[in-house]
């Protein structure tokens, strides 16, 4: 008999939540119960697995994420040791959990497309860390633990990680798992055990003792909006280098924005703290090219921005709060810029705010909570010179919207 299980949780990037992880356990514990020769471990989707549901991690404690964290070592440990072949099938990114599930099975398939990262230990966990190391050696595991490498198949396949690679993962697991299943049940088993070799250390106590140090939530939502972070400039600086026309430029921005906001995007507190006396732009991300910008814009209760324009396109997405934006037309020589239209915006929304035509906007808290932005721009808005106008004239002034050093 054949047991086969397939990860999908396709809006959580096949994200290992406690549904999804109890699901797996269920399975290969009914594969155990029905004496599977084999458990083939499959995904949906381009991502095999992204490691831990951090979705509701906002409401987690210390405890309630080591509880987690302990619940899947002791599934890791289940797949180490479950008396039939264990075959992983992988054909797209395995990250932190979700590659330590791989590494876990006793074949591990890969396809061109198949990736893998650790990133346990930068908010000072050790998850599966003694396996990796006996599967794969000593300075490999450094590597990818120490250094934060992300393996292509290749690496993966030169260190051990992934022990085929094959252009088409359903029929050589097939294979395999027919082969396990025409052994004697017992033969099958007693050669599992001598393969495997035996642990030299606890794993479940190596995990509980790395997550001993107070702060581990904090620390898992630091490394969480970090990790969010990058996605965001990496899908911006794509955006970016494909080019063309503005709208289609901001078009794109603006999809990458929106996705990232709907991720539920972390933002380190220091960027989100409002001025007393003024809105502030904190910097994010300035592309080294200067090519474009991404900035922290806090407005709090009361404050707002003169009547501007930006000389570059401009993305706004609204983090936090409700922005209340006012839009104008340039004004008339010795006119006043007159009222187009206002809009509130709320947490989730993106709007493309600004553009190289000189279209003329004031912006302000809209509600009883200071307003957080996610702002950016088509080059180093920190620095570029910008032109304001009075309301009641017209006349035009000059100011540049200096970066904000963000709160320690």
């Amino acid at each position: 008999m054949i047991t086969e299980f397939t990860i999908d949780a396709p809006g959580r990037a096949n994200a290992l939540g406690p549904e999804t992880t109890a699901r797996l356990d269920r399975a290969l514990a009914d594969a155990v119960a029905q004496g599977s020769a084999a458990f083939v471990l499959r995904a949906a989707g381009g991502t095999f697995c992204s490691g831990f549901d951090l979705g509701d991690l906002p409401r987690l404690g210390d405890a309630d994420l080591l509880a987690r964290f302990v619940t899947i070592e002791r599934l890791l440990e289940r797949i180490r040791t479950a008396p039939l072949l264990t075959i992983a099938c992988v054909g797209g990114p395995a990250v932190g959990a979700g590659a330590d599930l791989v590494a876990a099975c006793d074949y591990r398939l890969g396809t061109g497309a198949a990736s893998f990262a650790f990133p346990g230990p930068r908010f000072g966990l050790l998850l599966g860390t003694a396996h990796l190391t006996r599967l794969v050696g000593g300075q490999p595991a450094r590597d990818l633990l120490v250094r934060r490498q992300r393996v292509d198949v290749e690496e993966a396949l030169r260190i051990g990680l992934l022990s085929h690679r094959v252009d088409e993962l359903g029929p050589f697991a097939a294979e395999l798992a027919a082969a396990a299943a025409a052994l004697d049940p017992i033969t099958l088993r007693e050669l599992l055990a001598v393969t495997r070799g035996r642990a030299t250390a606890d794993p479940l106590s190596t995990l509980v003792a790395s997550a001993a140090d107070p702060g581990l939530a904090d620390r898992v939502r630091a490394y969480r909006g970090e990790s969010q972070m990058q996605q965001l400039i990496n899908g911006v600086a794509a955006a970016v280098a494909e080019g063309g026309g503005e709208q289609a430029v901001t078009g794109r921005v603006a999809k990458v924005l929106r996705a990232a906001l709907a991720k539920g995007l972390s933002l380190p507190p220091g960027v989100m703290v409002p001025h007393p006396e003024r809105y502030v732009m904190y910097p994010l991300h300035v592309a080294p090219d200067g090519s474009f910008s991404i900035a922290s814009a806090v407005w709090n209760v009361g404050q707002r921005t003169p009547i501007h324009d930006h000389g570059v396109w401009g993305v706004v997405g609204i983090h936090s709060g409700v922005e209340h934006e006012v839009r104008y037309a340039p004004p008339a020589p010795a006119g006043a810029p007159r009222m187009i239209d206002e809009s509130l915006w709320r947490p989730g929304e993106v709007t493309v705010c600004c553009t190289t035509d000189q279209d003329l906007h004031q912006v302000a808290s809209g509600s009883d909570e200071p307003c957080v932005g996610i702002h950016v721009y088509g080059g180093d808005i920190g620095t570029i010179q910008r032109r304001s106008y009075h309301p009641e004239t017209g006349e035009v002034g000059y100011f540049t919207s200096a970066w904000t050093t963000p709160a320690s």
